[in-house]
């Protein structure tokens, strides 16, 4: 038997695993490799750092797969060293494997001397992570060297589209993803599971998504930084353009209902192709922004002075108006905290002033709501 606390002990039942990622997409794939596997048990999830280093303890897990850039969530856990360092210490013994999409071995160093078992690049084989599951936990390394944890290390300014280690990991995830949706299909086609079938296919269609958006917006940066962005502006119905973008965009907006409302025929003079451009990175912040099962709403308008007004409300954290221009800046540190590049909102205020427009930020109670200004055609 497994004794309490000790997840070394010998056991005669299949091995718990806690499963700490913030991506919905990699936590699916990943029970599903584990339970087709008796040797493990999906113990429970996780969706921030704090609530892994809780539900490890609550839930005797034996092994945790903790993704290294998940956000840190409430309490004293500052950052993922600091989550397995606490994992490991309450549950000793236990097995942390620790997934990343970087490619930096300091992200490997620092995961191992904070206790970790095992590292591993998002993107390696599944038969991979379940070895190292199994593997027994190592005593961690002693010795010189620089392998300190909680040594913070200054985030270098990007060139624009350039892949750092934020846009490799969040490039990864959806690759991960799809790797894992690919390797299961053949079961899924054996069993003649229609319901599982779907479920794959709908995961495909969602993540290919993700990753057009996010080499989309590495392209779109490299424009609005070296202010190349084309306009050939003419009268454009945003009503209907943002109809056909939520269309588009519908995989990603599952667990997201949408509303759209338009006060008359809203008319813009903008460039088509960079108003859809627009309208799909402030829908993709306002998902990334939103808890699951909250409602997005985007309100089209006149304003008063001769100009057009998108509204985009959700409800995530309030962004305070001493926050917005941290909010809008690139590769925002704020934007990142909830994944992705940090670049949705400065896109969207690129593109608004590219065309003369503004975008403020307007906080409530616990919404925030993007006013996105443009001109109205014929002005």
């Amino acid at each position: 038997m497994v004794s309490n606390g000790d997840a070394t002990a010998t056991r005669d039942r299949p091995l718990r695993v806690l499963l700490a990622d913030d991506a919905p997409d990699i936590v699916t794939i990943l029970r599903a490799w584990l339970e087709a596997d008796r040797r493990f048990e999906v113990c429970g999830e996780a969706d921030t750092l704090a609530r892994a280093v809780r539900a490890a303890a609550s839930r005797a897990a034996d092994a945790v797969v903790l993704d290294w850039s998940m956000p840190p969530g409430s309490g004293d856990v500052t950052d993922a060293a600091a989550a397995v360092r606490q994992i490991v210490a309450h549950r000793p013994g236990s097995r942390v494997v620790v997934l990343s999409g970087a490619s930096d071995p300091s992200v490997a160093d620092a995961a191992l001397a904070a206790g970790a078992s095992r590292h591993l690049a998002k993107g390696t084989p599944l038969s991979t992570l379940s070895q190292a599951l199994l593997t027994p936990a190592r005593a961690p390394a002693v010795g010189p060297g620089p392998r300190r944890a909680d040594t913070p290390v200054p985030a270098p300014t990007s060139p624009a589209g350039s892949l750092d280690a934020d846009a490799l990991h969040d490039l990864r995830t959806p690759l991960t993803a799809l790797q894992g949706y690919a390797a299961t299909l053949p079961t899924a086609a054996g069993r003649g599971d229609e319901v599982l079938l779907a479920h794959l296919a709908a995961g495909v269609r969602r993540n290919v998504l993700r990753l057009t958006l996010l080499l989309d917006a590495l392209a779109l940066e490299a424009e609005v930084v070296g202010d190349r962005l084309a306009l050939r502006p003419e009268p454009v119905d945003l009503g209907a353009l943002a109809a056909e973008t939520a269309a588009a965009l519908e995989p990603l907006l599952t667990t997201h209902p949408l509303s759209i409302e338009v006060a008359g025929h809203v008319v813009a003079s903008v460039d088509p192709d960079r108003a859809r451009e627009l309208l799909v990175h402030l829908l993709a912040n306002a998902v990334r922004s939103a808890p699951p099962d909250t409602g997005i709403d985007v309100a089209l308008g006149h304003e008063d002075d001769d100009g057009v007004v998108v509204r985009c409300t959700d409800h995530g954290p309030p962004v305070g108006p001493d926050r917005v221009p941290q909010a809008l800046a690139r590769r925002s540190t704020m934007s990142r905290s909830r994944g992705g590049l940090g670049l949705d909102l400065y896109l969207v205020d690129g593109l608004a002033r590219a065309h003369g427009g503004r975008v403020d930020g307007v906080a409530g109670h616990d919404t925030t709501t993007w006013v996105v200004h443009l001109p109205v055609a014929g002005s």
